[in-house]
């Protein structure tokens, strides 16, 4: 589980969420989904570097100023290496 300090310092929150399914120029569908939102105070791009070049590297998608993690694409023996990667890079 993430402390207390990440999730405040971030603001992150889990939102539901709609990802597109598909490939090529346009994707067919939107698929229900689930995500951790960070709503604070650094800036997307900037939290979206600073997770890609991680160690693991944690991928997710800017939206409306506000980087996501869709978690449809986290596998449930991936979520430790993930909250390990997010306390880690974050604190």
């Amino acid at each position: 589980q993430l402390s207390t300090n990440v999730i405040e310092k971030y603001g992150i929150e889990i939102q539901h969420t709609k990802v597109q399914a598909g490939s090529g120029s346009l994707p067919l569908e939107k698929i229900p989904s689930i995500a951790l939102v960070f709503q604070g105070k650094v800036k997307a791009s900037e939290l979206s570097n600073k997770l890609r070049i991680s160690s693991p590297s944690v991928l997710g998608y800017i939206s409306k100023n506000r980087f996501h993690i869709d978690l449809k694409a986290i596998s449930p023996d991936q979520e430790k290496f993930l909250i390990q990667s997010l306390q880690n890079n974050l604190l």
